[in-house]
């Protein structure tokens, strides 16, 4: 970074990177709302989460991005999520919560801990929201995917409010190591299963989604901790 953007950086605070990371936010936040119990509110936050995905894509020229938000973009023209919010429903209860076997359990630990629900990642994932002063809800396990990337979303959103530069790069770090250590290591292999085992187009089009960004949002976050360092 040249070092007189360095300079705006640190006499302004973080506006250089408060812009992404609020469409980072956004992006988290329509994802982790996507593998939720479907409801009119993904409903309605559906078209408006194009403009979200259309200004992340924005922020790198990524072949893959560019992909899903197409497959998006092709999904909102189907209207109600590409289905009745009845066949939905169904769907996601066969993915997600049965009863009887998952089709596509949405929990970490059954990707790393050999099959076990409620195994040592689980835990750690568990630390680390209350390591931010979180209670996660007891309705889902803390490495449920949606609550997963309901938390980075508010790692961002702690980033976004930082009152300088020190606690921005603070908040970044915590969202690399979270990603790195939690989502990445597993969610891949989650919507990889998804895309392979559902025909519905809301969730093969969230699941490529989820492939597309994760990895790319590692490169964004360090993109913004290089802005930040000092000179």
């Amino acid at each position: 970074m040249p070092r007189e953007a360095q300079r705006k950086a640190q006499r302004d605070g973080v506006p250089e990177i408060g812009p992404a990371i609020a469409l980072r936010e956004g992006v988290y936040g329509l994802l982790a709302l996507g593998f939720r119990q479907p409801s009119a509110l993904l409903r309605e936050a559906l078209p408006e989460g194009a403009a979200v995905l259309e200004a992340a894509q924005a922020l790198s020229p990524s072949p893959a991005l560019k992909q899903a938000v197409d497959a998006y973009r092709a999904l909102l023209a189907q209207g109600d999520g590409g289905a009745s919010p009845q066949e939905t429903a169904l769907e996601y209860c066969r993915l997600f919560v049965g009863p009887g076997p998952l089709a596509c359990p949405p929990y970490g630990s059954v990707y790393r801990d050999g099959g076990v629900v409620m195994g040592p990642s689980t835990l750690a994932a568990l630390r680390a929201y209350e390591e931010q002063g979180l209670k996660p809800s007891l309705k889902e396990p803390p490495d449920h995917i949606a609550v997963e990337l309901e938390f980075m979303a508010h790692l961002c959103q702690g980033a976004s409010h930082a009152a300088d530069i020190s606690q921005a790069r603070h908040c970044l770090a915590l969202q690399e190591t979270f990603l790195r250590e939690h989502l990445l290591a597993w969610a891949p292999a989650f919507a990889r299963r998804l895309l392979a085992d559902t025909s519905h187009p809301l969730y093969k089009t969230l699941a490529g989604l989820l492939v597309a960004w994760l990895p790319l949002d590692r490169d964004l976050i360090n993109a913004s901790l290089a802005v930040l360092e000092g000179p």
